[in-house]
């Protein structure tokens, strides 16, 4: 809930008015709060709402109280996607795939059928490379530029020089 350009509280839907349910802002659940002031705001928490639970948002309202500084920042949904269950893991994988796939072929990698491509999270990859379909990019992959990767390969553990092909259906792993 904000005033005057200001977060003043978070609030769960049952406990909310009429008003503020039209608001079109949610918490997405992540907090920043200076340790100084967390375990003394903690201990301000009450449970008067709807449920007799303890929120820690809360503490926005709070720290409003108290005059300190209370911001609210706006992420896109798939910045601030809750994962509860399988499914919703595999759609944040997702999203973050086609997140790198892009950032990959901006910076000049070609990847003839990105969709297939799997990148890993520390996966190191120079322009002027080809991927091609169905490749799979394990932990600790590091490719150079004009690199060739062909079709159905999975590596994991790799460094692969520059201009260099591999595959198709190669399989580089530690100790190979």
């Amino acid at each position: 809930i904000e005033k005057g350009g200001r977060l003043v509280a978070i609030r769960e839907e049952k406990d909310c008015s009429d008003e503020e349910k039209k608001i079109g802002f949610c918490n997405a659940g992540m907090m920043a709060v200076a340790g100084r002031s967390a375990l003394e705001l903690l201990d301000k928490v009450g449970n008067a709402n709807a449920k007799g639970e303890f929120y820690l948002t809360d503490i926005v309202e709070i720290a409003g109280a108290k005059g300190l500084d209370v911001v609210a920042t706006e992420a896109s949904f798939e910045s601030a996607l809750g994962i509860n269950n399988r499914a919703e893991l595999a759609e944040a994988e997702s999203i973050w795939q086609a997140r790198r796939r892009r950032e990959a072929m901006l910076s000049g990698v070609t990847l003839i059928a990105p969709e297939t491509v799997y990148f890993s999270h520390d996966t190191e990859i120079g322009a002027d490379t080809v991927v091609e379909p169905n490749v799979w990019f394990g932990l600790g992959v590091k490719i150079s530029t004009g690199a060739t990767i062909h079709a159905f390969s999975h590596m994991t553990g790799a460094t692969i020089a520059e201009n260099c092909e591999v595959g198709p259906f190669a399989r580089l792993r530690p100790g190979t």
